[in-house]
């Protein structure tokens, strides 16, 4: 399991598609079965509304197979038509209880404020902060999850580089870690470069090198099912071969 530092910076890193809006659901997933009474995690996400990223949770808190073979899309889609229109006819008939047990347990800790899930009305740095200092006086937060960094801006953005705005954020989200004492830990985006498991560095992180300065913790992730990238055939076999010889069992590309 992991662990982060209080009254610091983490980061998730992952390139798109290697699932770190997934790993930070399920970091909010474990911890909250450690919660006292009254103690909540504040889940911050800007690549998704709400409804969204509360369906993802479901189905990660799930975590096994309820569509049908017969059935159209994942389980995301088939969790979605129940919510919506309460249909089940694509779920797995010997899944079928265990999700609506699982689902029930999900809105218990929904309603119990265990996991807020809030979608600022803007991406605006500003705004991030007087949500989490509002948070901070008025519930027992316990930890911050943001999904994800490269997506917040300052209001002025026109008199900053990218790489500025992203320092900024960074300088004040450190204040606030320290302040308040909390662990904060948030999604980063990785470049192209990180095109292999090996090639996983801090380095890779897009946009500013302050995301990497200001983390106290930070955790690269690459997915099985992702499928290395180069330039050509032979570059990205040699690649599947490297990884192959030096991570023994990871299968490139394997669901």
């Amino acid at each position: 399991s992991l662990t982060f530092p209080s009254g610091a910076l983490s980061i998730i890193g992952a390139a798109t598609g290697n699932g770190k809006s997934k790993i930070l659901q399920s970091i909010a997933l474990d911890a909250q079965e450690s919660l006292s009474e009254g103690e909540t995690l504040l889940f911050i996400t800007y690549e998704e509304n709400e409804q969204n990223v509360n369906i993802q949770f479901e189905n990660s808190f799930f975590n096994d197979t309820l569509t049908a073979e017969y059935g159209r899309g994942s389980n995301l889609t088939t969790i979605t038509d129940w919510l919506t229109k309460g249909e089940t006819r694509f779920m797995r008939a010997e899944a079928k209880e265990k999700f609506l047990q699982k689902e029930e347990e999900w809105k218990s800790i929904r309603r119990s404020g265990k996991i807020k899930i809030v979608k600022p009305e803007d991406n605006y740095l500003d705004t991030l902060i007087s949500l989490i200092d509002y948070s901070v006086k008025h519930f027992n937060i316990r930890a911050i999850l943001i999904d994800y960094v490269q997506e917040i801006y300052v209001e002025d953005w026109k008199q900053y580089s990218r790489s500025d705005e992203l320092k900024k954020a960074m300088v004040e989200l450190d204040t606030m870690a320290q302040k308040t004492k909390l662990p904060i830990v948030m999604g980063a985006q990785l470049s192209r470069e990180a095109a292999s498991p090996l090639e996983l560095n801090n380095q890779c992180i897009a946009d500013s090198s302050w995301i990497e300065r200001k983390a106290s913790e930070i955790v690269l992730v690459w997915s099985s099912t992702e499928k290395v990238r180069g330039k050509s055939v032979k570059e990205i076999e040699d690649k599947k071969k490297k990884v192959e010889e030096e991570i023994p069992g990871f299968k490139i590309g394997t669901p």
